[in-house]
């Protein structure tokens, strides 16, 4: 940067010209990297807010689909391990255990309807094998399919959805996968049409050795 300042005598005429330069591009340095930082903090902020988001409808569906059934199942447990009942009431008991127990089995393989069809195929290429899951099940709406990996993700986060579950099935198999140096993707041609899950993992190498 240029600064011009004008010199004059002891009767105020201009005389000459003073010129002093700055070289501000440490300036400018800092100021972009200030706006950067911004920039991060802001996108760091928003990314908590969304962790937060998703633990506070986590703890939500915990205590809608766990907690609850546990709760009669333990209860009435209790009961009938500690308290005199007569017939009726124990078969009430026995009736409710029942209940809450068939709640979390319908919790997993749900999405698959009556007399739908399951297909598991083995492949193996070169470097790696696949284990390749189709169904014949309610599918996945497209715009769901780049997240249905993420942890507590679920299309219908609701608590009156048709379908139970915490969202952590898929991000469970994801973990295990990439634990083992694998990959595992989704498709699905939609809604109705049922999904593809493809698990690619690493061969050893000849000799038993490890995959590098």
């Amino acid at each position: 940067m240029l600064t011009v300042t004008l010199v004059r005598d002891s009767t105020g005429r201009i005389v000459g010209a003073s010129k002093i330069a700055r070289d501000i591009s440490e300036r400018r340095r800092i100021d972009e990297e200030r706006a950067q930082f911004l920039v991060r903090e802001r996108a760091a902020r928003e990314e908590a807010e969304r962790a937060n988001r998703a633990k506070d409808e986590f703890l939500a569906t915990v205590s809608h689909e766990l907690r609850t059934p546990l709760n009669g199942v333990f209860g009435w447990a209790r009961m009938l391990q500690s308290a005199d009942m007569d017939d009726l009431t124990r078969q009430r008991a026995l009736a409710a255990i029942v209940r809450g127990a068939a709640a979390q089995v319908r919790l997993v393989v749900k999405f698959t309807p009556h007399n739908g069809r399951a297909h598991v195929r083995l492949r193996r290429g070169e470097t790696a094998a696949e284990i390749i899951v189709s169904d014949s099940g309610e599918g996945i709406a497209a715009g769901v399919l780049p997240y249905v990996f993420d942890r507590f993700r679920q299309e219908d986060s609701s608590a009156t959805r048709a379908h139970a579950g915490l969202g952590l099935g898929l991000a469970l198999v994801r973990h295990m996968v990439e634990l083992h140096g694998g990959s595992v993707e989704a498709q699905s041609p939609g809604k109705g049409q049922g999904a593809t899950f493809t698990v690619r993992l690493p061969l050893a190498p000849p000799g038993g050795g490890e995959a590098t």
